[in-house]
């Protein structure tokens, strides 16, 4: 195999067929080795940072390919699960035919509520007041692509919304689902993926998924409980590729969790609805009784939550709201009206042909609320060792618990087979040291556990610079904001557009956005900001402002990764804030009290690390390609003012830093715009 792969990356191999101007890399062709040399390995674990350009997607493609191994591959986000299996693996599995002559069979897998219900679908019929003209437009398309897909997969839906509610109605999500008394079973395409799982050779999944299989198979081993027939989404594969690592930990933190919302309950007493009239006219009467207690008494409970922790020091954490008299007797009442409503569908049980299958579905869902509501109210999130707390979006309040060391629960769960194990990223090195990341996923008492890190083959100190202005208000000063917009102007005028305004907080982004539009109107600069538009839509749309204006994207969190836009258009990338987690996070302060409780430094352990991987990520907007250059911009003097902030900056990559306007100015002329110049 280890011939096979230096064939592969050759300078007269088959990569060089296909690539134009393909130039071998030493440290790709490095990595493609080291994960061959852990195939076989039983146990084998195998932790690779590969910087950007190194690339890593190809290196372990091909040796997973090459293998006669079943491989799974999981990464960090559906759009970077599509770019894989729609771009990178083809290019692999062709080059690999050359050389083999033999065709892997490949297979995308998501969630099943990336799919369309087809038993949904053709049953569907919206009440006038649900959904606007523009929603039943989405209607119209879906039910026009829903006759020709092959796959059932959102991702063909152009132009339909991440949170339309439309697709809430009609997907295939677990709970609802009929399994095998569906008669169109054998045609929903969560079936058919499933089924063409069992005979696919690579497997492209999410981390998402992955924890969900997970979840499952815990189910299954538990309780015989009834379902689709499955046990499992993901078949056993031979080999794991876990890309994208870095994220791994935040998705097991929500998936291995439990949460209860208001639309939950009372999405669940509206279909519960749907099926009164099967009830026996003698049970009908305290069912309906007991569906209206049970929204009322949630509802009551969450705004009494609400009310208890709006002034905690600790407002976030209910632990103690719990235990108040009033809200102890409205969890009683909620959970006698839950056990109510599943005595009444027991009455159920003598309906005839397909409402049998409906029924059971309903009453899955039921026990499942009541399994969830006790975890959450009672001794049972403490017992597991989970935080319990409120959030919050635009739209809603949840009542959640999640785990507060997902590293035992990774190791519990997901690393407990004897397939080798190869975890890959960007950025998981702080210091140059792995130790942080081996540590928070469960691996730091592995003695099979190899490490290596390959940093990006770019020319940081003369195609970047890090400007860090050493005169300026630390964040918590009332003027930060006034001298952030002040610079932000200056950076904008000298980049010309071709720049992100990265935010550590929403409210942070907005209130900039407001103030300084108008300026960089005036300036003829296009102002695009995260959320007016789809994030791919959003990207093209500032790409492709750069070729006439010149464009500046206003974003938070998600743009922090995950989002890769080459050459001149981005040139600039401005963030305001070192990305310290906020001290109110629930979950974040579980964690800091753990450590704390173990004689350990929150800061050093916890907090530090991963403000330093954050803000690696976002400085990895900037360079992608041998062709880049440009400026990031950290408009926080903490940077270079405190002690720990050198472990940010020995955290980064070696950029030439410069602190005087005057200086970056004579860079950006001569490094910047005279490389743009030179390449074009």
């Amino acid at each position: 195999m280890k011939d096979q792969i230096r064939q592969f990356f050759a300078e007269d191999g088959p990569l060089a067929k296909r690539l134009s101007g393909y130039v071998p890399r030493p440290a790709q062709i490095e990595m493609a080795l080291a994960v061959a040399g852990v195939l076989d390995q039983e146990k084998g674990r195998l932790i690779v940072e590969a910087g950007t350009g190194t690339g890593k997607s190809l290196a372990y493609l091909v040796a997973a390919l090459l293998s006669e191994k079943r491989v799974m591959i999981s990464t960090g986000t559906r759009t970077l699960q599509d770019q894989l299996f729609h771009k990178d693996l083809p290019l692999a599995l062709d080059c690999v035919y050359e050389l083999t002559k033999k065709r892997k069979r490949t297979l995308l897998m998501k969630g099943r509520a990336n799919y369309l219900c087809l038993h949904r679908a053709e049953n569907f019929s919206p009440t006038g007041d649900m959904f606007d003209a523009g929603v039943n437009r989405m209607l119209e398309q879906i039910t026009d692509w829903s006759g020709k897909t092959m796959t059932g997969d959102r991702a063909e839906l152009a132009g339909l919304p991440d949170d339309a509610l439309i697709w809430s109605e009609l997907n295939a999500r677990g709970e609802i689902c009929l399994g095998q008394e569906c008669k169109l079973y054998q045609d929903c395409f969560v079936t058919q993926m499933r089924k063409s799982a069992l005979g696919a050779d690579v497997i492209v999944v999410n981390h998402a998924l992955l924890c969900a299989d997970r979840t499952l198979r815990i189910k299954s081993a538990s309780e015989s409980a009834e379902g689709d027939g499955w046990s499992q989404i993901i078949p056993d594969t031979d080999l794991w590729i876990i890309d994208e690592a870095h994220s791994l930990e935040d998705n097991a933190t929500k998936h291995f969790g439990v949460s209860l919302s208001l639309h939950q309950v009372k999405l669940l007493a509206r279909d519960l609805l749907q099926i009164f009239l099967l009830l026996p006219a003698h049970e009908q009467a305290s069912f309906r009784v007991a569906l209206d207690e049970m929204s009322r008494t949630f509802l009551a409970i969450l705004q009494n939550l609400i009310r208890l922790t709006r002034t905690d020091e600790n407002r976030a954490r209910i632990m103690l709201a719990l235990q108040q008299p009033e809200i102890v007797e409205l969890i009683g009442t909620f959970k006698e009206s839950v056990r109510t409503i599943l005595v009444c569908l027991v009455a159920t049980r003598s309906a005839e042909g397909g409402k049998k299958a409906e029924i059971s579905a309903m009453n899955r869902r039921v026990e499942k609320l009541l399994t969830d509501a006790l975890f959450l109210f009672e001794d049972g999130a403490k017992q597991a060792g989970y935080v319990t707390f409120l959030e919050h979006d635009a739209r809603e309040y949840t009542i959640s618990a999640a785990p507060i060391d997902v590293a035992e629960v990774l190791r519990k769960n997901l690393w407990s087979g004897k397939n080798p194990i190869v975890f890959t990223s960007a950025s998981l090195a702080v210091k140059n040291s792995l130790e942080p990341f081996v540590r928070k996923i469960g691996l730091f008492n592995d003695d099979k556990l190899q490490t290596q890190i390959w940093p990006a083959p770019f020319d940081f100190e003369q195609r970047s610079s890090l400007y860090v202005p050493p005169h300026f208000p630390e964040p918590s000063h009332e003027s930060f904001a006034e001298h952030f917009e002040d610079e932000a102007r200056f950076l904008a005028r000298l980049s010309g557009g071709g720049t992100f305004l990265l935010f550590t907080s929403h409210r942070a982004m907005l209130q900039s956005y407001e103030r300084l539009k108008p300026d960089f109107d005036d300036l003829g600069l296009q102002s695009f900001k995260q959320g007016d538009a789809p994030k791919l839509e959003l990207l093209k749309a500032f790409v492709e402002a750069d070729a006439s204006d010149g464009g500046v994207l206003f974003a938070t969190h998600s743009f922090w990764e995950g989002v890769d836009v080459r050459g001149k258009a981005l040139r600039m990338v401005v963030i305001d804030k070192l990305p310290f987690r906020s001290p109110s996070d629930p979950i974040y302060q579980a964690r800091m009290e753990r450590l704390e409780e173990q004689k350990l430094s929150a800061f050093a352990h916890l907090s530090l690390p991963e403000a330093a991987l954050a803000l690696k990520q976002g400085v990895g907007r900037l360079l992608r390609s041998i062709e880049d250059a440009g400026v990031v911009a950290v408009l926080d003097s903490r940077l270079i003012h405190k002690n720990y902030g050198q472990v940010f900056l020995q955290t980064l990559p070696p950029m030439r830093r410069l602190h005087q306007r005057r200086q970056l100015e004579e860079f950006w002329l001569k490094n910047v715009l005279g490389h743009f110049k030179a390449v074009s």
